[in-house]
Parts: structure tokens; C-alpha cells; sequence
């Protein structure tokens, strides 16, 4: 995924293993301290949610949740039901309380492995948001049995996007572009030129050099594939995107773009998509706004798009050939 030229300021920060980028514009007062309130925002994110971060409430949650009762921040718990909902609305398709799969299967920073039959039966039994119990009043986290892990990968960034971006319209800014490691982005306002943002999204294959060309205002996007993460096994490829009903990775070829308000819920519905394909996805989608799904082959074609009522800030798609 890559901007294309708008002028603009862009502040860079490091967090959740990417690089993120901000773009303000130039006549933006205090834009580098705009900046940092917003990186301060992913940052939190990632104290809170990160299975890396030994203090995180995630991890506490995993580490001690079987046990009882943990309590977390109050953003902790607001991710955690968001999370569900879209765990909900995908048929399971997405769903964060699948750790103990993606550990099996080594992509908890692992290379990955193929497990055996009886390790995934196992794990199914830890898998899924009937697993987890949250206490709202409480403002704690229980885990019903031993073995459940969260693993908030695939809605994580987009959640750290949301908050800078909400950090960003409370501070009065009208204008704004970021994106996290250029697998999801979030869009505020026009930009500096007073156009919707224009964001390129690249496919890797062999017509890398075409791109579409989306429009986003006030709105984000995700893009997600099984080549950005795999292993080959007897001549089989399996990818890190897991199909949480079954305890298998998907091996559909392609990419999902997914398009929503919020770029959490984009981050989480681009997962799915790969999970459900463009028939499951359109079913899920169905009467639910503005929400939509371009798929891509391969080879970065695009196949297929599904959802949507009122497109995002008016985005769109066009056919591009970078030079």
C-alpha cells in the first residue's frame, strides 16, 4: 500500500514490529506535536493488546486469566467487545480468542509448523469467544478453561489507527492520513489539496506494477493475504491467516481489500474475507451499510467486489500503472 503524492508533512514512528506514517498538512498548527499525541495513541494500543509485551493486558490476560478474574484498562475491554462483535457478525470467521492456534501452528513469532491432527483437535477446544468472560462493571477478564490464549493479530493496528485517528479529531484536525505498516489505513477528512486521499494499493505478483487507486475520506481501508506470512509443507503452502472453525490456515490464493468506517473493523473484515471467500463474504455483508470487500487474484487482478451501500468518503477504485 503506498500514498500517492499529496503535499503534505509526514512524521514516521516505530511500534507493533512496522513502521507507521502520519501525513498532516503543511499549514497544520503544532503538527509535530499533533503527531506525537497521535503515536502516543498507537503506543497505548500496544501496551495494551500486545502478545509481545510481557505487561500487556493481554498477556496478563493469557497468563493469568484461567485462574480468574484480571483487570484491564477500560480501552482494553473496549477493544475486547468490539472484537467479538465482529466475531459475531463473521460467523466466527474472525475471532481474537484463537491464540492457542496460532501458537500451534508457529506464527506466534515462530516459522511455523504443520501440527498433527489431535494437536488441532486440541486446540479447537481453546478456541472461540464462548471461551472468554468479561465483566464490564468489573472491568476484568476471565478464561474458562486452561489452554485459551487471545491474540488480537488481524485487529490490533487497525485499533491503534482508530485511537490515533480519534486523538487527531479531538484536537481539531480536519485533515489527516496514516497508515501502519502499509497493511491498513485511516483516513480524516480530504487532504491537502482538498481531494479525498488517494491511496495505491499494490499486490504482490507478477503485475506488480499495477495498482488500484482508492479514495478515502473519512474512512478506512486493509489489505490482507496469506503470502505476507508462510511455510511450505510436503509441497503444501499454508498461510497465517487461520480459519478459526475449523484449525486450518487458509490456503485461497489472493488478497482482500476491505473497506469500513473504522479501521479495526476493516483490519478484522479483511481476515474474514480470506476465511469466507467472496460468496461467504457477500452473505455476511449483506444489508450491513457501507462496508465492502475487493478481492484480488494472485497475480493482484482484481476478481470480485462485494458490500457496500455508501462507499466510504466516496471511494472507489480505478486501474493505475505506476511508472
Amino acid at each position: 500500500m503506498t500514498e500517492e503524492p499529496a503535499s503534505g508533512l509526514r512524521f514516521r514512528w516505530k511500534a507493533m514490529g512496522c513502521i507507521w506514517e502520519l501525513t498532516l498538512c503543511p499549514d497544520q498548527p503544532d503538527a509535530p506535536a499533533l503527531a506525537e499525541a497521535a503515536f502516543e495513541q498507537v503506543s497505548l494500543a500496544e501496551r495494551l493488546l500486545s502478545v509481545f509485551l510481557p505487561s500487556s493486558d493481554i498477556s496478563r490476560i493469557n497468563r493469568e486469566g484461567q485462574s480468574g478474574p484480571v483487570r484491564v484498562s477500560p480501552l482494553t475491554l473496549r477493544a475486547l467487545a468490539h472484537a467479538f462483535q465482529l466475531s459475531e457478525m463473521t460467523g466466527g470467521a474472525f475471532d481474537i480468542a484463537c491464540g492457542a492456534l496460532v501458537r500451534l501452528w508457529g506464527f506466534e513469532g515462530g516459522e511455523g509448523r504443520k501440527p498433527v491432527e489431535d494437536e488441532i483437535t486440541q486446540a479447537l477446544k481453546c478456541t472461540g469467544r464462548h471461551n472468554v468472560l468479561m465483566d464490564e462493571a468489573a472491568v476484568t477478564v476471565r478464561l474458562v478453561r486452561s489452554g485459551v490464549r487471545l491474540n488480537p493479530g488481524g485487529y490490533g493496528k487497525g485499533f491503534g489507527l482508530d485511537l490515533a485517528m480519534e486523538a487527531l479529531r479531538a484536537a481539531g484536525v480536519h485533515s489527516a492520513l496514516m497508515h501502519a505498516g502499509t497493511s491498513s489505513v485511516a483516513a480524516l477528512g480530504v487532504d491537502c489539496t482538498g481531494r479525498p486521499w488517494q491511496v495505491g494499493i499494490r499486490i504482490p505478483g507478477q503485475n506488480e506494477g499495477h495498482a488500484a487507486v482508492l479514495e478515502l475520506q473519512d474512512g478506512s481501508l486493509s489489505v490482507s493475504g496469506i503470502s505476507e506470512q508462510s511455510f511450505s509443507d510436503e509441497g503444501r503452502r499454508f498461510g497465517h491467516v487461520l480459519d478459526p472453525r475449523t484449525g486450518w490456515p487458509v490456503e485461497r490464493e489472493g488478497w482482500a481489500v476491505a473497506l469500513c468506517e473504522s479501521a479495526a473493523a476493516s483490519d478484522a473484515l479483511a481476515t474474514a474475507a480470506l476465511v469466507l471467500g467472496p460468496e461467504g463474504t457477500e452473505r455476511i455483508l449483506k444489508g450491513r451499510g457501507e462496508a465492502r470487500v475487493i478481492f484480488y487474484d494472485e497475480r493482484g487482478r482484481p476478481i470480485r467486489e462485494v458490500g457496500g451501500g455508501p462507499e466510504p468518503g466516496g471511494s472507489r477504485t480505478e486501474s493505475h500503472v505506476s511508472e
